[in-house]
């Protein structure tokens, strides 16, 4: 398998520009916009019933066609999709070939069975499609503190009643380099591309007396140099040649496609139009 590393992240050594997080997100979202993949047809793994953050609506604006799927039944009221399905990726009935890009935000972090989504992955791609990932690095301190939270049986306590937040078991079982080629190179894509940035958020984890540790980290080492950054932004290629971006289903291929799968899709006058809130 092929392997790249992005450039370095501009907020590097920036402790007061990494405090601005819907910088560091819409700079993150310009570059996968950058790929006129996204103008074609995406799907999101992981939706819930909006895009996570407002900072990602751009994202979310740019394909064509955006198809989503979640195991909350949240996916419902999701108002940008075209198709939605509630379930796991792996286990869900999806169209073959059909994706220009695939999206997961936050998602990876919870995949308990990796070799499994991204076989599912590679066969919902278009040849040349890419699979796009944002998700906390396995080997940062945060990762062990979810660990230790967990362990403690504290994490539903600590979420209940915060937006954004979420108590889904996470396993960081693709969160890093070598384990993310591991299982795209054996479901059969060619090229992974790797990217990291800094993110100064993990400190919510941690007791208050105790914040000034991820905080001295943070200033020390994790918004400084790049083997100690929070976040874990990656993309995997299919092979084969993208032949550019797939347009959206016409009136008549959605009527059709809905008629053959009723139980995957919403009709306009039931999906939900309300304020669109935080990803769980």
């Amino acid at each position: 398998m092929n392997v790249t590393f992005a450039q370095r992240s501009p907020s590097e050594g920036n402790y007061t520009t990494l405090k601005d997080h819907a910088r560091s997100g819409r700079w993150i979202a310009s570059l996968w916009m950058a790929d006129p993949r996204w103008s074609g047809r995406v799907l999101d793994v992981g939706c819930g019933d909006a895009p996570s953050l407002d900072y990602y609506r751009d994202l979310y604006a740019r394909p064509a066609q955006l198809d989503g799927l979640d195991p909350s039944p949240e996916v419902w009221r999701h108002p940008l999709l075209t198709r939605r399905w509630q379930g796991e990726f792996e286990k869900l009935d999806l169209p073959r070939d059909e994706y220009d890009a695939i999206i997961t935000i936050n998602v990876v972090e919870h995949v308990a069975d990796p070799a499994g989504f991204m076989r599912r992955a590679f066969e919902v791609l278009r040849p040349g499609g890419r699979f796009y990932a944002l998700t906390p690095a396995g080997d940062h301190p945060f990762a062990w503190s979810v660990r230790a939270v967990q362990a403690l049986h504290l994490k539903g306590r600590m979420v209940a009643g915060k937006e954004g937040w979420n108590d889904y078991p996470a396993v960081y079982r693709m969160n890093t380099n070598r384990d993310v080629v591991r299982h795209a190179a054996a479901a059969g894509f060619s090229h992974a591309h790797f990217m990291s940035h800094p993110n100064l958020q993990w400190d919510q984890y941690w007791p208050a007396p105790l914040r000034f540790v991820p905080r001295m980290y943070d200033w020390m080492l994790g918004a400084r140099f790049r083997p100690f950054y929070q976040q874990f932004v990656f993309y995997v290629e299919k092979p084969g040649e993208w032949t550019g971006p797939r347009p959206a289903m016409s009136a008549d291929e959605l009527a059709e496609w809905t008629a053959r799968n009723p139980k995957a899709a919403v009709s306009a006058d039931t999906a939900y139009h309300g304020p669109q809130g935080v990803k769980a």
